[in-house]
C-alpha cells in the first residue's frame, strides 16, 4: 500500500512577500534501488546512490545560491510524496519541499511550474537534479532570458534538457511525449515553434545518467573520487 503524503507546510513562502522568480527542482528521495537505475546497472546500487546524493546536494546548493536575491525562492519537489519531511530534514531543514505530483515527467513538471505561478511568480524555472554544471550564474542567465522570451530551455547533451523556464504558464509544452528519449529537446523546440513561442536556448550541458557521464571534471565538482564511485558493491 502506498503511504499517504504528508501535509505540506507552505508558510515559509506564502507568509513572506510573493517572490517574482521561483526555481522549482524535481528529484527523488535517495534510496538504493531507486536512485539512478541506469547508472546502478553498471556500478551497483550503493555506488549509484552515493553519486546521486552528491548530485542532489550540489544541485540544491547551486539553486539556493542563485536565490540569495530577495525576490527569488527555491522549492524542491520530491518523489515519493510521503518523503517531504525526511527530505526537508536531509536538506538542512530550511529548504522548502513539496511533494511531486503523480504522472509522467510532463505532468510533474507542469505541476511544479503551476505551483510557482500560483505563488505569484512572474518567472519560473523547472530543473532536474542531474546537471552538475548548472551553476548560479547560468540560472541568473536563464531568468534574464525570460525578461524578453516566453520560454528558455537548457539542452542536455543526451538529447533531453536540464532546464525549462517560463515567463507565463504554457500547458501545451507539457503534453505527452517520449520523455526518456533522445528526441525530447527536438520535440520541445518544435512545440515552441508550432505555438509561436519565442524561446531562448542556453548552452548544452551534460547530465549524469551513465558511467560515461562520470568524467574527472564531474567527479571533482561532486567531490567524489573514482575509488568511491567504483567501490566494490556489497554482496
Amino acid at each position: 500500500m502506498r503511504e499517504r503524503a504528508e501535509p505540506v507546510d507552505t508558510s515559509t513562502i506564502e507568509d513572506s512577500p510573493a517572490p517574482s522568480q521561483i526555481i522549482s527542482m524535481l528529484g527523488r528521495w535517495p534510496e538504493i534501488g531507486r536512485s539512478k537505475t541506469r547508472l546502478a546497472a553498471a556500478i551497483g546500487g550503493v555506488n549509484a546512490d552515493r553519486v546521486y546524493r552528491q548530485l542532489l546536494r550540489h544541485c540544491v546548493s547551486n539553486a539556493r545560491r542563485a536565490c540569495t536575491l530577495s525576490h527569488r525562492r527555491s522549492i524542491f519537489f520530491v518523489d515519493p510524496p510521503e518523503r517531504v519531511r525526511v527530505m526537508t530534514e536531509w536538506l538542512g531543514g530550511d529548504q522548502v519541499v513539496y511533494p511531486q505530483s503523480e504522472g509522467d515527467l510532463g505532468k510533474r513538471m507542469r505541476h511544479a511550474a503551476e505551483q510557482g505561478f500560483e505563488l505569484g511568480a512572474e518567472a519560473v524555472i523547472v530543473m532536474g537534479s542531474d546537471c552538475p554544471h548548472l551553476t548560479p550564474a547560468r540560472l541568473d542567465r536563464a531568468f534574464q532570458e525570460l525578461t524578453s522570451h516566453k520560454a528558455v530551455i537548457g539542452p542536455a547533451d543526451d538529447g533531453g534538457f536540464y532546464l525549462l523556464g517560463l515567463s507565463e504558464m504554457i500547458p501545451e509544452l507539457f503534453k505527452p511525449m517520449q520523455w526518456g528519449s533522445e528526441h525530447v529537446m527536438k520535440t520541445m523546440r518544435n512545440r515552441c515553434r508550432r505555438l509561436g513561442i519565442e524561446f531562448a536556448e542556453l548552452e548544452t550541458l551534460p547530465d549524469v545518467d551513465r558511467v560515461s557521464d562520470l568524467s574527472d571534471e564531474v567527479l571533482r565538482v561532486l567531490n567524489l573520487t573514482r575509488a568511491q564511485v567504483f567501490a566494490e558493491a556489497e554482496m
